[in-house]
């Protein structure tokens, strides 16, 4: 059996791996013994997770694509998952080397563009749930925004609304500006958006591979985030 190299195989994933955004994830307090987050829960926004801590961009391998058919006006289904391959090291924004611990349902965010994805979600126009607008995009990395029409009209981005966070930087919300048309509250619309997809890394943790003595990348099973905002992340 020939020997692994593990410069060779850091060297592989510098030179053909795709670029990714790391955050650390923690589940929230709100879970319960049952693992059922508090749907009105402040913190997490009723997702169970929270991420913290700086956001890290390293070379990763992303393989092994599976996607699972979804059923999303219910939310029922299985999400797409994917194999990460990712260096042990990586580097902060001043050059110095960061430990990759990788822990369960840490966050990675795919940032090339070969990896974009689309979808469309219908709102109601003012509708409010414990006082908070039920109007939020489902993903936070949102690149552009297709289309957003009602049954009446077409409104245009940064005219009639735009993108914005919460009031606590929590959630992704659609923002009616003033002076600009918007439907009639209770009127139903919908929003069609390109964005780049989450993932959080599965109870399948990678662990810290050696071979004779070297640390080897580290392999990892992770899921994409379905459904409702990903989490709140600190500011």
């Amino acid at each position: 059996m020939g020997i692994l190299h593990a410069n060779r195989l850091r060297a592989k994933i510098l030179r053909h791996g795709s670029n990714v955004s790391w955050n650390k994830g923690i589940r929230c307090p709100c879970m319960s013994d049952t693992g059922s987050p508090d749907v009105t829960c402040s913190l997490c926004l009723g997702t169970g997770y929270y991420f913290f801590g700086t956001s890290y961009t390293m070379k990763a391998i992303i393989a092994n694509e599976d996607r699972k058919y979804m059923i999303s006006r219910f939310g029922l289904g299985m999400p797409k998952t994917v194999s990460i391959t990712i260096p042990h090291k990586t580097y902060d924004s001043s050059g110095n080397t960061v430990d990759v611990i990788m822990g369960e349902i840490d966050k990675f965010l795919l940032l090339d563009d070969v990896f974009l994805q689309e979808t469309d979600q219908i709102f109601v126009k003012g509708e409010t749930h414990g006082g908070v607008s039920t109007e939020m995009v489902r993903h936070r990395g949102i690149v552009s925004v297709t289309a957003l029409l009602d049954e009446t009209r077409e409104y245009t981005e940064d005219t009639d609304f735009e993108i914005a966070n919460d009031s606590q930087g929590r959630a992704r919300i659609i923002n009616w500006l003033p002076g600009g048309n918007a439907p009639t509250d209770g009127e139903r619309y919908t929003i069609k958006y390109t964005y780049r997809p989450e993932f959080l890394a599965s109870n399948q943790l990678a662990k810290q591979r050696t071979d004779r003595g070297q640390k080897m990348p580290m392999l990892l099973v992770a899921a994409e985030k379905f459904g409702y905002p990903i989490g709140k992340e600190e500011a």
